[in-house]
C-alpha cells in the first residue's frame, strides 16, 4: 500500500508533493530492492489504476537497465526462487493485461531484464521468454501480438538464431500479419521484421524477400489509419536499408513505385514524403555502384526531391516572416517548431551528390535553370536553397560567379520573403564553401546586399541577412573586414535594440562576433562603443526564451575581448570576469543551456590574459571542479506515458559498447573541457589546484559510462604535469616525474580495457605528453621496455580486429558494407598514428633506453609492413615510425640502419596512395634535415628525382589528400634546400621549388616553406627571383596573395615587408606592371605591411 500511495503522489501535479515521493521512491529502490521489485509487480498485476500501473513498469524498465551497475549488483543479490517468479509474473502480467499502453511498457521492462540477463559477464538464461514470444505473436490476440512483436524487436540482437531455426514459421507470421486489420500489429511487425533482417546474415536475410511488398503496401494502408504509424515503419525501412542494403538491391523499381505513390499524396503528406525520400537516399548511398549505373533512377529521385522542396504552402505566415521570442532555426524533420521541406531536400540532394557522385550536379543544376523561369516564387525559393548546398560541388571556382547575378535578382523589396530569405542562406553558404576566393572576387557587390538586408522590414530576412554577414566576415580576411567595418557595425547595432525580436538580435551579435575576429587589433576602436549594448543585453532579458541570445551575448563579448588582445581588454576585465561570475553564481540553473556558454567565455578570456588570467583561479576553478566532480543523475519519469525505443538500448554486445549523453553528462564533459583550456594557458599558475584535481580525475580515467569524459580526463592528467613542470617551485621537476609516473601507470592500465577507438587514441595522445613533459631521461630501460611491449600488444589487438573486419567485408564483399568498412579502417588508423607518436616520444626522450624497442621494430614489424602485398595503412604506420627514428633517435644512435631507412622512404616516395606518399616524403624532409652533408649526398640525386614524381603525380580519389601529399613533397625540396645546400645544384632545385609555391593545403607547411622562402630571397634575392627577374612577379604577387591567410605566419610579416622594400630599392623594370596585376585587396595588404 506504501508503495502504490508513493506512486499515486509521483503523478501528483503537484511538483513539491511529486519530487518527495520520488525521493521516497529512489530511496527504497537503493535499499530494499527486492521489496520493490515485489510491490511494483504487485501492482501491475492487481492496481485498477492505469497511470499508477504504467509508471509501475517504467521503474521497473529503469531498475532492470545494465546501464546502471547497481542494478545488476541488486539483481545477482536476489534469490533465484525470487528471480524466477519475477520472471514469470511478469510474463502472466502481460498476458492478463487489457490495456495496450500498459503492455507496452511491461514488455519494455521486460527487455531491459532480458538484455541485463544476456548481455551480463555471466549471461542469465531466461528459457521462458522466446517460447512466450513465438505465442504472442502466433496468437489471435492483436494487443498480444503487438507487444510480442515489440518485444522481439528490441531482442532480435539475442534471439536471431533462434528466430531463423523459426524461420518458415516467423515468415509466415510475418505475411499474416501484414494484413492484419490493427494498425499497430503491422507498425509492430514492420518494425521486428526490419530489425531481424537487418541483423541476420545476407543470405538468411533474402529468405524473407517477399515480405518487402506486404511491407511497402502495408505503409500505403496504414496512410490511411494513422500516419504516425506510417512514419514510423518507413524510419523502420530506411533503418534496414542502412544496415542491410542488398535485401532491397533486386527490388529497387518496387521501392521506386512506392516512392511515386507517396508523391503523389497531397500537400498535407509533405512529412510521410520526406521520409520515403530519405528511405529512397538512403538506398542509393548504400547501393550507390547500382544506382551510378542507373542514371536514369538517380535523376528521377532528384526530380523527387526538388518536386518535394516546391510543394510547399503558398501562403507566408506572420509565425514564419515574425517568429516568436525564443525561436531558432532547424534544419530536422522532427523539429517542433517549424519543419521546411525546403531546406530537407537540400539535405537529400547533398546526400545523392555525396553518396552517388557529383555527376548528378548536372542533372541538379538543369532543375534550378528550368525552376528559375517559373514565375511561382516557391520554385525560386526551392531553387536558391538547392543552390545553397550543391554550389560546393562545382569544381569550376569561376562559375561561381555566374551565380552573384542571380542573388542580386532575387533581392529587390518585391520578391517574395522567403525568396529573400533564401538569397541570404546561399550567400552565406558561398561564403563558407569559398573561403576567402567568394568575398575577395565579389565583396563590392555583395556587401551593399548584406547591409540592405539587415534592414529588412521582414525580422526573418533581416536575420537570414545578419547570418550572411557572420559568414562572410567569418572567412573575409582583415583587409577587407576593415575596410567594411565602419558601415557593418553601424547596421548591427541598430539589430541590437530591444524593438527587435530575439532571432534578429542573435544574428546580429554572431555578425559582429565575426567582424571582431576578422578586424583583429583593428577592432579596438569599435570595442568600447559596443560593450554597454552587450552588457545591456546580458543583464536585461530575462526568462528561458532568452538563454540562447544571452549565451550569445556572452559569446560575442568575449569574442571581441579575445580580438581586440590582452592589452585592450585589460581594461574593462575585471567588469567582464565579474559580471561573468556573478551569472554563474546566481542565474545558472541544472542543465542550464546558458552553462555552456559561460565555459567557453572562460575559455577565451583565459587564452586572451593567459597566465594573467591566473588571478582569477580562486573564483572560478572550484565551481568548475565542483560541476566535474557532481554525479549525472536519471529521474524517474513523472510522465510514464512517454514512448521508450526498446532498439535504441540493444547493441550487439550491450556491456561493451555503453555510451551514455545526458545533459548531466554534457554538462561534466564541458566543465572537463574548460578546466583542461585553463590549466594549458595558465599552465604553472594552476599548481595550488593541481592536487584536489587529480584527486577528482583519476577516477574518470575509467568512467565507464561515457568515452568523452575518459578521453578529457586523460588530457588533463597530461597537463596537470604541464602545470606542475611550469609552475616554479624548487621541486617542480622532480614532482612532475612522480606526477608523470603515476598517471602512466593508471593510463597504461585503462589502454589495456579501453573498448573505444577514439578515448584510446586520446589516452595514448596523453601519455604522449606524459612522456614529454619532464623533458628528461626519467623512465627505466625496463619501463621503456614495458611500454613498448604496450603498444605492441594495443597494435596486436588493432590488427586482429581489422583482420576479423577484412574477413566480414571478404564474406559479404559488396559495395554497399564500403562505408563501414573505411569507418573501422579510419578508426584503426588513428590509432596507429597514435602508437606511432607515443613511440616518437620515447624515441625523443628516451634515445638510448629506446634502442632495444627500435630492434624490436626494425627486426619484426618494420619488414613486414613495409612489405609490397601489406596494406597501405601498415605501410603509413611503417613509414611514421621511420620518420621518428630519424627525427628524434639522430644518425648517430641508428647509423647502422641510416641507410635502409633512406631507402624505405625513397621506394613510397612515389606511391600512388596520397596517405603513405605524404608520410613518405615528409620523411624525406627529415631526413635532409638530420643526416650529415656527406651522408646525404649519394642519396641526393635519386630523392630529388623521386620528389619530381611524387609532385607529377594527378589527383586520383581526393582533391584535399593529394594536396596534402604534393605540398608536403614540395617542402622535402625546401628542406633539402635549407639543410643541404652544399649536395644541389643551386640555380637548378631552386627556380623549380620557388615556381612550385605557395603551399595551399598543408598550412602548417605552408608556413614553414614560406619563412624558408622569405629567409632564402632577402640573403640571396638573384638566385629566386632569376637574372632577368623572371620570376619577381610571381614571388611580388604570391606574398600580396597569402597575407592575412593561414599561409603566412605572423612572425613572417616583417620578413615580407623586408622583402617589398628590397625590390622597391632596387628599382626593377616592370615593377608598374607587377603592381597592376595585383587585386584592390592585394594592393591593400602589401601597402598596410609597408606602412608598419
Amino acid at each position: 500500500q506504501t508503495v502504490q500511495s508513493h506512486l499515486s503522489s509521483v503523478l501528483s501535479p503537484d511538483n513539491t508533493t511529486r519530487k518527495q515521493h520520488e525521493a521516497e521512491l529512489t530511496q527504497l529502490r537503493s535499499m530494499y530492492p527486492s521489496h520493490l521489485t515485489a510491490c511494483l509487480i504487485h501492482t501491475l498485476r492487481h492496481s485498477q489504476e492505469e497511470m499508477v500501473k504504467t509508471l509501475s513498469a517504467v521503474i521497473l524498465r529503469q531498475m532492470f537497465s545494465n546501464l546502471v551497475p547497481q542494478n545488476t549488483q541488486a539483481w545477482n543479490s536476489f534469490s533465484e526462487d525470487f528471480k524466477s517468479a519475477v520472471k514469470s509474473e511478469l510474463l502472466n502480467a502481460i498476458r492478463a493485461e487489457s490495456s495496450y499502453v500498459v503492455s507496452k511498457r511491461i514488455s519494455e521492462a521486460i527487455a531491459e531484464l532480458s538484455v541485463m540477463l544476456l548481455a551480463g559477464d555471466k549471461p542469465e538464461s531466461w528459457e521462458e521468454l522466446f517460447p512466450f514470444l513465438l505465442e504472442a505473436v502466433g496468437s489471435q490476440d492483436n494487443r498480444l501480438i503487438a507487444v510480442g512483436f515489440h518485444v522481439l524487436s528490441g531482442l532480435s540482437t539475442f534471439f536471431h538464431e533462434e528466430m531463423m531455426k523459426q524461420k518458415e514459421s516467423l515468415y509466415n507470421i510475418f505475411i499474416a500479419n501484414l494484413q492484419n486489420q490493427d494498425s499497430e500489429v503491422r507498425l509492430r511487425c514492420i518494425d521486428a521484421a526490419c530489425n531481424l533482417l537487418g541483423i541476420v546474415d545476407t543470405p538468411e536475410s533474402m529468405y524473407f524477400g517477399e515480405t518487402l511488398n506486404p511491407m511497402l503496401t502495408s505503409v500505403v494502408w496504414l496512410l490511411e489509419k494513422n500516419i504516425a504509424n506510417a512514419e514510423e515503419a518507413i524510419k523502420s525501412l530506411r533503418d534496414l536499408a542502412e544496415t542491410e542494403p542488398k535485401f532491397f538491391q533486386s527490388r529497387l523499381n518496387v521501392v521506386y513505385e512506392f516512392l511515386e505513390h507517396i508523391m503523389k499524396l497531397d500537400s498535407d503528406h509533405l512529412g510521410v514524403k520526406y521520409l520515403a525520400l530519405d528511405f529512397q537516399v538512403t538506398i542509393a548511398e548504400r547501393l550507390s555502384t547500382d544506382f551510378q549505373e542507373n542514371h536514369n533512377l538517380c535523376n528521377a529521385v532528384c526530380s523527387k526531391i526538388f518536386e518535394m522542396m516546391i510543394s510547399i504552402e503558398q501562403e507566408v505566415y506572420e509565425t514564419w516572416l515574425k517568429p516568436e521570442e525564443g525561436f531558432q532555426e532547424e534544419d530536422r524533420e522532427d523539429s517542433e517548431i517549424e519543419i521546411d521541406y525546403a531546406k530537407l531536400g537540400r539535405k537529400l540532394l547533398t546526400r545523392m551528390l555525396e553518396g552517388i557522385g557529383d555527376f548528378l550536379i548536372g542533372q541538379i543544376l538543369e532543375l534550378v535553370k528550368n525552376a528559375l523561369q517559373s514565375p511561382d516564387w516557391r520554385m525560386h525559393y526551392a531553387s536558391l536553397m538547392t543552390l545553397s548546398e550543391a554550389a560546393q560541388f562545382i569544381s569550376e571556382t569561376e562559375k561561381i560567379g555566374e551565380i552573384v547575378p542571380i542573388v542580386q535578382s532575387h533581392l529587390s523589396p518585391e520578391s517574395n520573403p522567403k525568396v529573400r530569405y533564401a538569397a541570404y542562406v546561399l550567400v552565406a553558404r558561398l561564403s563558407e564553401d569559398f573561403e576567402e576566393e567568394f568575398q575577395a572576387n565579389h565583396h563590392e557587390a555583395i556587401v551593399p546586399l548584406l547591409l540592405q538586408g539587415a534592414s529588412d522590414p521582414v525580422p526573418r530576412v533581416a536575420a537570414s541577412a545578419c547570418e550572411a554577414i557572420n559568414k562572410f566576415f567569418e572567412n573575409a580576411g582583415q583587409t577587407i573586414a576593415t575596410k567594411y567595418v565602419s558601415q557593418v557595425i553601424q547596421k548591427l547595432i541598430e539589430k541590437l535594440g530591444s524593438e527587435n525580436i530575439s532571432l534578429v538580435i542573435e544574428s546580429s551579435l554572431e555578425a559582429l562576433s565575426s567582424l571582431a575576429e576578422a578586424c583583429k587589433v583593428e577592432f579596438a576602436s569599435f570595442y568600447k562603443q559596443l560593450i554597454p549594448f552587450l552588457v545591456n543585453i546580458i543583464k536585461s532579458y530575462k526568462g528561458d526564451v532568452y538563454k540562447k541570445m544571452k549565451g550569445r551575448a556572452i559569446e560575442c563579448l568575449t569574442l571581441m575581448c579575445s580580438s581586440v588582445g590582452k592589452e585592450v581588454f585589460s581594461q574593462n576585465a575585471n567588469e567582464v570576469i565579474n559580471l561573468l561570475i556573478e551569472i554563474q553564481n546566481t542565474e545558472l540553473t541544472q542543465n542550464d543551456p546558458l552553462r555552456a556558454y559561460i565555459m567557453s567565455a572562460w575559455q577565451r578570456i583565459c587564452a586572451t590574459l593567459g597566465s594573467d588570467f591566473s588571478y582569477f583561479l580562486e573564483q572560478i576553478v572550484p565551481g568548475l571542479l565542483q560541476g566535474v566532480s557532481t554525479e549525472a543523475s536519471v529521474s524517474i519519469a513523472s510522465e510514464p506515458g512517454t514512448f521508450v525505443d526498446i532498439q535504441s538500448l540493444m547493441t550487439e554486445d550491450s556491456k561493451k559498447k555503453i555510451s551514455v549523453t545526458t545533459a548531466d553528462l554534457e554538462e561534466k564533459d564541458v566543465a572537463m573541457n574548460t578546466l583542461l583550456t585553463i590549466i594549458d594557458v595558465v599552465k604553472g599558475g594552476f599548481a595550488p589546484y593541481v592536487q584536489q584535481t587529480s584527486a577528482i580525475i583519476t577516477p574518470l580515467l575509467d568512467y565507464t559510462v561515457n568515452e568523452s569524459v575518459r578521453s578529457t580526463a586523460a588530457s588533463i592528467c597530461g597537463s596537470l604535469v604541464v602545470s606542475v613542470k611550469e609552475s616554479g617551485d624548487p621541486s617542480a621537476q622532480s614532482t612532475a616525474i612522480e606526477m608523470s609516473k603515476g598517471f602512466l601507470g593508471r593510463l597504461w592500465e585503462v589502454t589495456a580495457k579501453e573498448f573505444d577507438t577514439d578515448a584510446l587514441v586520446n589516452q595514448l595522445e596523453a601519455i604522449k605528453t606524459l612522456i614529454e613533459t619532464p623533458g628528461i631521461e626519467f623512465l627505466t630501460p625496463e619501463e621503456v621496455n614495458s611500454s613498448g611491449e604496450k603498444l605492441i600488444k594495443i597494435l596486436e589487438s588493432s590488427l586482429q580486429r581489422r583482420e576479423r573486419n577484412e574477413k566480414i567485408a571478404a564474406e559479404d564483399s559488396e559495395e554497399e558494407d564500403e562505408f563501414i568498412t573505411e569507418l573501422n579502417k579510419k578508426e584503426e588508423d588513428s590509432l596507429h598514428t597514435a602508437i606511432s607518436e607515443v613511440l616518437g616520444a620515447l624515441f625523443k626522450t628516451h634515445k638510448v633506453h629506446s634502442l632495444t624497442i627500435i630492434d624490436f621494430f626494425y627486426n619484426n614489424i618494420l619488414s613486414r609492413f613495409l612489405a609490397p602485398e601489406a596494406s597501405k595503412e601498415d605501410h603509413k604506420f611503417a613509414i611514421f615510425v621511420i620518420d621518428d627514428v630519424i627525427e628524434f633517435v639522430g644518425q648517430d644512435l641508428a647509423q647502422d640502419k641510416w641507410n635502409a631507412l633512406a631507402e624505405a622512404l625513397v621506394k613510397y616516395a612515389a606511391d600512388t596512395d596520397d596517405a603513405v606518399r605524404q608520410a613518405a616524403v615528409y620523411g624525406i624532409g627529415i631526413l635532409a634535415a638530420h643526416s650529415k652533408n656527406e651522408t646525404f649526398g649519394p642519396w641526393v640525386s635519386q630523392i630529388i628525382q623521386v620528389l619530381e614524381s611524387a609532385i607529377s603525380i594527378p589527383v586520383t580519389k581526393s582533391k584535399k589528400s593529394h594536396g596534402h601529399a604534393r605540398d608536403n613533397a614540395i617542402a622535402a625540396l625546401g628542406r633539402i634546400i635549407k639543410f643541404q645546400y652544399p649536395n644541389i645544384n643551386p640555380p637548378s632545385v631552386v627556380p623549380a621549388w620557388v615556381n612550385l609555391l605557395p603551399l595551399r593545403f598543408d598550412k602548417v607547411e605552408a608556413r614553414t616553406m614560406h619563412d624558408i622562402l622569405l629567409d632564402l630571397t632577402l640573403s640571396n634575392l638573384q638566385l629566386v627571383i632569376g637574372d632577368n627577374q623572371e620570376r619577381l612577379g610571381h614571388l611580388m604577387k604570391m606574398f600580396a596573395e597569402i597575407l592575412e591567410t593561414k599561409m603566412l605566419d605572423s612572425g613572417s610579416v616583417p620578413k615580407v615587408k623586408s622583402l617589398f622594400e628590397t625590390v622597391q630599392a632596387a628599382g626593377y623594370s616592370g615593377l608598374q606592371e607587377i603592381w597592376a596585376t595585383f587585386t584592390d585587396i592585394q594592393r591593400e595588404k602589401v601597402s598596410k605591411v609597408l606602412g608598419q
